[in-house]
């Protein structure tokens, strides 16, 4: 990847939607090597994906399911278009295996949000690479990168076969979450895609040719 694409990408989280669209479509089919490609196409991915999701109206579980705490499926968040942050980092996750992210660099991670009283747990997703971690949460229209102060506040991250905690693997996440395990018995793939078209057209129609 040559200094010029570099010192964009440097400036991508300063810049408006569009314009990171806009960079990110120039980028992928400007670069030359093959793992410079699959870097501009994972950003890319990684935004779209997070700005549409982060369209979905923030609602609380006990007025949309009459329970304290309840893990929607993708296709369920969907539907109604409403949930909350389990709800949305969950969508956003299964939406960016269909779409090819590697399964290894994806996890969803409990915060304790340290500023909040009475305690708050907050559940993001995270991308995983070579320099890093991207946060993709619903609480900012931004990606960003992980810190010290993130890092932190994380208790556990998982997928969808184990659990860490400092990054240590502490077991399997469908054994120990029973919430985790009886939405992966709910979810259908199929529907969850069908309905993420769907939503696309209504909401963000400029996208739909790229999911």
């Amino acid at each position: 990847m040559g200094w010029s694409s570099i010192l964009l990408l440097s400036r991508y989280n300063s810049m408006d939607a569009n314009m990171r669209r806009m960079i990110m479509m120039c980028l992928l089919w400007g670069v030359g090597d093959a793992q410079a490609r699959e870097y501009v196409w994972i950003k890319h991915r990684l935004l779209i994906t997070h700005e549409f999701y982060n369209q979905i109206i923030y609602t609380r579980d006990i007025t949309l399911w009459g329970q304290k705490d309840y893990w929607a499926t993708p296709e369920e968040t969907l539907r109604g278009f409403k949930g909350d942050c389990e709800d949305i980092a969950i969508a956003k996750y299964f939406s960016l295996l269909r779409q090819g992210i590697p399964f290894e660099r994806l996890r969803l991670a409990y915060l304790l949000l340290a500023s909040s009283a009475p305690k708050t747990y907050h559940l993001v997703l995270e991308y995983h690479h070579e320099d890093g971690i991207d946060v993709l949460d619903n609480r900012y229209s931004q990606i960003y990168s992980a810190n010290e102060a993130y890092h932190a506040q994380t208790i556990v991250t998982f997928d969808l076969h184990y659990m860490w905690i400092n990054n240590v693997r502490i077991g399997e996440s469908q054994v120990r979450m029973e919430k985790w395990a009886s939405l992966l018995v709910r979810h259908q793939h199929h529907a969850a895609m069908t309905l993420e078209k769907q939503r696309m057209t209504q909401v963000m129609p400029h996208l739909v040719k790229e999911f």
